[in-house]
């Protein structure tokens, strides 16, 4: 059987943003290793960095 649990939208943003900041962490990684472009590297990095610091705030802010 199935059990529901509720989650505040706080907690429930957090857990999105940091699944956004896993999968953009693993296309980085994948940039990194498949590309020598500098240009996509740096942009993927700028996203993960943009998550980070999203997801720092909110955790501050709990």
């Amino acid at each position: 059987m199935m059990r529901l649990k509720a989650v505040s939208y706080a907690e429930d943003r957090l857990e999105y943003f940091k699944s956004q900041l896993d999968r953009a962490e693993r296309s980085l990684a994948w940039w990194i290793t498949h590309s020598s472009s500098l240009e996509n590297q740096a942009e993927k990095g700028r996203i993960v960095s943009y998550y980070q610091d999203v997801v720092k705030m909110l955790e501050e802010g709990k």
